[in-house]
Formats: structure tokens, C-alpha cells, sequence
């Protein structure tokens, strides 16, 4: 029998409308960071009928969605089927955003005048569908002077768009954050959730700790975000480690800034759903 932490209901919509059939055994890992790549899905999918094989391979605007609530929006990239022992697997491959948006020329009308600021929000929206707060341009030292010059200049040397925002704000506190095709900038001075951090009060594993950063692995929790911040309540402490004594002073009233996070779910056995959050010592 599952547990009331396996039991998963996942759904995958393709183009916004083709959705592939719950009752099927499906796996799916989402991971997603702050590095300068893009944020990936692998879904696996046991006996997938051949209409949905073949609408994958027409690489489609992917939804994937656990109990309801929405875990990643993308792109399928790639999809494989192989025969195993008595089933057929597919592996759908998918990313979030495209690493490389000028590998084609783009042209784009900019009407004289048009400030710098615009100009960054029109190369960015062949990326982000809800466009991009550029305020964090202006209020950074660094960023005085040409603004576009900067950027061009920026992803000519990288050729990742998000790398060459990332690099232009490096040491302005301020963070690029990618997630579901949408690019945005936060302070790294504090986080959005300051006065109500998620709090986690059950872990499944003892966290790893280093002088940078902690390392959780909890039930499936879609309330993780990059750059929200959590805390531990001092109750699951006590309960998973061996020394909670130790420990309870570095885990007790700390917020943690996530840069980083897998979810896996399983909805045919009985191995439990879970997200591993790695965060950093924010204070």
C-alpha cells in the first residue's frame, strides 16, 4: 500500500491542450538552479501510446503538474522509446528556456530612442515570456554607461544570455533568476518571503551542512522556489539527528536562501516523493 507521501497524482500537458494519460506509471525529476543553464525535466513513461510518442517528437510546449499544482512550464527537447523486459519506456527530455536565442538572426524594430532599458527588455523577451524587470540595471553601479554595449558585449563573450545578465550584476547584490521560461532579478540582501520563510518540519535524511550553504531532503514540498528562504523548525532537528545539541544552535532561527532544487516523484510505487533544497547561510 502507498504512503500518503508516494501517493502522487501527475499530470504533463503537451501544447496546452494534448494531455498524456495520468493512470500510466510515470516518473518525473525536475531540477532547477541558479547556474547559467537552463532548468530540465526527464519524464519517464511506461507503455506511452504511439500519438503521444510521436506528438513529443514535434517538440511541444510542455506543462508537468503534481497534485494540481504546476511544477514546471518548457519545452520537450528530446524523447526516446526502448523496449525493457515486458514494457515500453519513454524518456521525455525538457528545458525550461533556450541557452542560445541569437543562433538565428533576429531582427528587432527599436525606434530612435528607445533606452537602454527597453532595448535589454526586447533581447530578453526571446527568452522570457513575461518579460523582465530591468530595474536592477539601473540601480547598480556597474551597469552605468552603455547598457546595451555592456550586455552585447556580455553574451558575446559567454553566448548564454543568462550568464551574460549574471555577469553584469556580479558584485551589485543582486541574483538572475530563471524558472518556467520566465528571467527575473532579486536582491540578494534578503528574500521575498523574509517574514514567513517556508519552514520545514520534516526532513527524511540528516542535513548536510558546510560553511556556505545547507542541504535538505524533505516530503515533496511545491512551495520551494528559487530565492524564496526557508528555516528548520528546531523540532525536526531533535527528531532526525543523532546530536540535535550539536547542530541546534547552527540550524535555529537561520534563513536560507534556495539556489537550488530537485523534486522526484514516482506514482507507481512506493518510494516517497521528495525534494532535496540546497540553501545558502543568508543569516
Amino acid at each position: 500500500m502507498q504512503s500518503d507521501l508516494s501517493t502522487r497524482n501527475i499530470n504533463i500537458t503537451l501544447d496546452g491542450k494534448y494531455d498524456i494519460s495520468p493512470n500510466l506509471h510515470i516518473k518525473v525529476t525536475v531540477i532547477k538552479s541558479n547556474l547559467a543553464l537552463p532548468n530540465s525535466a526527464k519524464v519517464e513513461i511506461y507503455n506511452v501510446s504511439d500519438k503521444s510518442f510521436k506528438k513529443m517528437l514535434t517538440t511541444p510546449k510542455v506543462v508537468i503538474s503534481i497534485d494540481g499544482t504546476q511544477i514546471f512550464v518548457g519545452k520537450v527537447i528530446n524523447a526516446l522509446n526502448e523496449y525493457q523486459g515486458t514494457s515500453w519506456k519513454c524518456t521525455m527530455y525538457c528545458n525550461d528556456i533556450h541557452t542560445n536565442p541569437f543562433k538565428k538572426p533576429q531582427f528587432l524594430a527599436i525606434p530612435k530612442g528607445t533606452s537602454n532599458e527597453d532595448v535589454l527588455s526586447k533581447l530578453t523577451s526571446l527568452i522570457s515570456t513575461n518579460g523582465l524587470n530591468v530595474d536592477a540595471f539601473k540601480e547598480c553601479e556597474k551597469s552605468k554607461g552603455s547598457l546595451l554595449k555592456q550586455f552585447m558585449l556580455e553574451y558575446k563573450k559567454e553566448g548564454d544570455i543568462v550568464k551574460a545578465m549574471q555577469d553584469m550584476l556580479k558584485g551589485c547584490e543582486k541574483e538572475v533568476i530563471k524558472e518556467d521560461g520566465k528571467v527575473k532579478i532579486s536582491n540578494t540582501t534578503g528574500v521575498p518571503n523574509q517574514a514567513k520563510p517556508l519552514l520545514f518540519d520534516r526532513l527524511l535524511e540528516s542535513p548536510k551542512l558546510s560553511h556556505k550553504d545547507l542541504i535538505v531532503k524533505i516530503p515533496m514540498n511545491t512551495k520551494v522556489k528559487l530565492g524564496l528562504g526557508f528555516k528548520i523548525k528546531a523540532k525536526s532537528i531533535s527528531k532526525t539527528l543523532i546530536s540535535p545539541y550539536t547542530y541546534q544552535n547552527q540550524f535555529k532561527d537561520r534563513i536560507y536562501r534556495i539556489s537550488e532544487f530537485t523534486h522526484e516523484v514516482d506514482n507507481y510505487t512506493n518510494a516517497v516523493a521528495q525534494t532535496t533544497a540546497k540553501g545558502l547561510n543568508f543569516g
